[in-house]
């Protein structure tokens, strides 16, 4: 009888979800007419916004530079978010070296573009005259605020001279968060000699601009999260520090205690933060829930120490002060299951959640990651790059962590490789550590070029989990791309036997129980193939809202990054 009613629930929570719509519900607008890299005709089109489409002349592309939902958040039925400009442009030079490039795609102009210098633009927003910035694809990023229930879109604005400072700064705002009605945009820095992190408050219901200030000597933000303590207060906590297998900054965690009126005062200090934790060596905080009185979180790992899953101690009553900071043991972390230590120390740890009781948990493989760092520490093996790229690539890992026992923590492969290539002098293939094989299934979900598990969030009782998807870059670096020795890694990751078989666009997956392999709710970006990656996922009262990332922006149908919102209906509806 427990088997039948038990089977029964399953087949309704598939049908329910059978039943789910998605609809597209904005996309990035045009917003410059494109004639050729560093083509000083081109013309960004500071007014453009959603809906807003702008008249192309017919000799010019239309270029739409969105390419991120790059942070979301929500206050009540307000769906805020930010996007970030040609973020696939910025990932290939910073990470891949890549010169000034264009096919049918993508036009990343890198060095040479000519924008600001040869283009009409927004003279409120000057640029860093004598700068050296992260992204010479730098477009001013934006924010939007989405009411869900009027369907209605708001660019947010102001023309208070520290808005528009900071947006003139910001390389994009990746990290936002809501608290007390305040509603908190956070942007790594676009100068590379600023070292800051920029943060802007807005009130969250009107969006009107509040404040903005600078968090000095830190680079790189990722997620905010709001807790209730014991006591019953809340605050809002967010980690700041360092980029990438690095600890060049300081890797803390902060607490809020500023105020709805005055958002950067607080505690006898002009930031509105407080340092209520330290990661050390550890490196770079990424992505943070709260499970059973702590945080737990993902790291990008330091010069020392791998990426890795750590928690912190138990919140006090009042949540984590200076007086009582956090402190941060390691669960898991790459090198307790990588065969070989070099390439372990490539790894990234991406999103998180919590699901029936588990901590779900993936990893990030971006770029050729793995042969850059064997390469450094064996540059013989330059001579046999070919091979070598292709075994020390890791498509993303999916594991899970049970934390019942405190004491001894049990982490299983759900998605991964039960062997993999490492080099010691000679390539040979290895268990991983852990000795185990995947309970459901290969690493990328079965395909090579899902490189990150990227976004992860429950709705409707299950999980959903959102990756980042290369092969419709890799087929167009593969197919039309002249990048020459800039993009050498890639185009043999690109060349891969495997490639054929990739089906390109994002794949959205869903976990109904812990007991099942996930489904698929798509494997093709919603129809789009050059919708690469789910980076934002956000519910908001029934729906699901899905932003997306891309790696093309001149093409006009399918550039640009997407907005989607997906409705499943619920047991009881089902029923009704």
């Amino acid at each position: 009888m427990i088997r039948q009613l038990l089977l029964m629930l399953l087949a309704a929570s598939q049908l329910a979800h059978a039943q789910a719509q998605v609809e597209r519900i904005a996309q990035a607008p045009v917003d410059e007419w494109f004639y050729g890299v560093a083509d000083p005709r081109n013309r960004w089109l500071p007014d453009a916004d959603i809906g807003k489409e702008m008249a192309v002349p017919s000799d010019a592309i239309a270029k739409r530079n969105g390419g991120y939902v790059w942070a979301m958040t929500s206050t009540s039925d307000n769906l805020w978010f930010s996007t970030l400009s040609n973020g696939w442009c910025g990932w290939m030079m910073v990470t891949g070296q890549f010169l000034p490039t264009r096919n049918s795609r993508w036009a990343c102009e890198t060095f040479r573009s000519s924008y600001p210098d040869n283009a009409e633009v927004d003279v409120r927003l000057p640029w860093p005259d004598g700068a050296t910035i992260v992204q010479a694809d730098w477009r001013r990023p934006s924010i939007h605020r989405h009411n869900t229930t009027t369907g209605e879109f708001f660019r947010v604005e102001s023309e208070h001279p520290t808005f528009q400072a900071i947006m003139a700064r910001s390389f994009g705002f990746r990290a936002a968060g809501s608290a007390d009605g305040v509603v908190f945009m956070a942007s790594n820095p676009l100068v590379r000699s600023d070292k800051s992190v920029y943060l802007l408050a807005f009130n969250g219901e009107s969006g009107e601009f509040i404040d903005g200030v600078k968090l000095a000597n830190y680079i790189n933000v990722r997620r905010f999260r709001t807790v209730t303590h014991a006591d019953g207060s809340q605050a809002m906590y967010v980690f700041v520090g360092s980029e990438m297998h690095s600890s060049a900054h300081p890797n803390h965690l902060l607490r809020w205690v500023g105020s709805p009126e005055t958002p950067f005062k607080g505690a006898g200090n002009d930031t509105g933060f407080e340092v209520v934790g330290d990661l050390g060596s550890a490196g770079s905080g990424v992505e943070l829930i709260e499970f059973e009185g702590r945080f737990v979180l993902t790291t990008w790992g330091s010069e020392t120490l791998p990426a890795g899953l750590y928690q912190t101690s138990p919140f006090p009553d009042g949540g984590f002060t200076p007086e009582q900071p956090a402190s941060f043991g390691k669960i898991f972390d790459a090198a307790d299951f990588d065969p070989d230590p070099v390439i372990a120390r490539s790894w990234l740890i991406g999103a998180l959640e919590e699901f029936n009781g588990y901590i779900y948990w993936g990893a990030m493989f971006p770029n050729g990651q793995g042969f850059q760092q064997l390469v450094m520490d064996s540059p013989g093996l330059l001579f046999a790059a070919r091979e070598a790229i292709i075994k020390a690539h890791r498509s993303t890992h999916l594991f899970r962590t049970d934390l019942r026992d405190e004491n001894k923590p049990k982490t299983e492969l759900l998605y991964g490789k039960e062997k993999l290539w490492a080099y010691n002098g000679q390539w040979t293939e290895q268990t991983n550590l852990l000795g185990v094989r995947p309970l459901f299934g290969d690493a990328g979900f079965g395909a090579f070029f899902n490189d990150y598990t990227w976004t992860m969030v429950k709705y409707r009782g299950s999980l959903y989990l959102g990756t980042f998807d290369v092969s419709g870059g890799m087929l167009a670096i593969r197919d039309e791309t002249d990048c020459q020795l800039s993009c050498f890694v890639l185009r043999t990751l690109s060349e891969h036997a495997t490639l054929s078989k990739e089906v390109p666009g994002f794949d959205l997956y869903r976990f109904d129980s812990t007991d099942r392999p996930a489904v698929a709710v798509t494997l093709d970006g919603f129809g789009n193939p050059a919708n690469n990656g789910v980076r934002n996922a956000m519910v908001v009262g029934d729906d699901l809202y899905i932003g997306s990332s891309t790696y093309s922006n001149i093409d006009a149908e399918q550039g640009g990054w997407e907005l989607f919102k997906l409705t499943a209906p619920s047991f009881k509806e089902m029923a009704e």
